[in-house]
């Protein structure tokens, strides 16, 4: 639903059931379980759409996402046949966006926008969330263009917050194998670095 009180100002409000069915790997009877159906969500979305004069457009965004029906590991250490995996997740995502659009001349564009967010998982049994393992806490990505005399210049620039990880934080001796297995820490407690990029392109038409 979207509503446009002044020229210069729009907001609009959003609202999504989604349903995914489970991927064909998960269904596997050795390594998944048969069993599994689809999953759930709802999308919820609020926003305005500020034009600013010369070529100047931002757009702030609050978003919330609620989820339930996850495809998750089987948590018990020894599962049974066709129960690798169960239907018991929950999780949730929230954030905001910041969305700043400029375009002050018909050759030369771009755009900034920055995300703050959050996604978490759980199973239904425990009493915390845990940091989904693609989860990015800061985006911010850049982009720009500029033509003239037949070329065009683009450069963008991304930076995301590490994804998180699973410490090892000890080993034991396995006697019936005679190999080291590892001793995980917290789920998720840890991040890989920030990561980076900066593109350049260059055409000529």
């Amino acid at each position: 639903v979207a509503h446009q009180s002044r020229t210069w100002l729009r907001e609009s409000v959003a609202l999504g059931l989604y349903h995914q069915a489970p991927a064909p790997d998960d269904l596997s009877a050795v390594f998944g379980s048969p069993s599994l159906g689809v999953e759930h969500a709802l999308h919820t979305v609020a926003g305005l759409d500020m034009d600013l004069g010369h070529g100047l457009t931002v757009q702030p965004t609050l978003f919330y996402r609620r989820m339930w029906g996850l495809v998750l590991r089987n948590p018990d250490p020894s599962p049974p046949l066709a129960r690798a995996l169960v239907q018991d997740g929950v999780g949730r995502a929230y954030g905001a966006q910041v969305l700043l659009r400029f375009a002050p001349h018909p050759a030369l564009f771009g755009w900034v926008a920055y995300t703050l967010g959050r996604s978490e998982r759980r199973h239904d049994s425990e009493s915390f969330y845990r940091l989904l393992d693609q989860d990015q806490t800061h985006l911010l990505t850049a982009v720009g263009n500029a033509a003239f005399h037949g070329f065009v210049l683009g450069l963008r620039f991304r930076l995301a917050t590490g994804m998180p990880r699973t410490p090892v934080i000890g080993s034991y001796l396995d006697t019936t194998t005679g190999q080291y297995q590892p001793i995980f820490g917290q789920q998720n407690s840890i991040r890989l670095p920030v990561f980076y990029a900066l593109d350049l392109r260059i055409e000529k038409r």
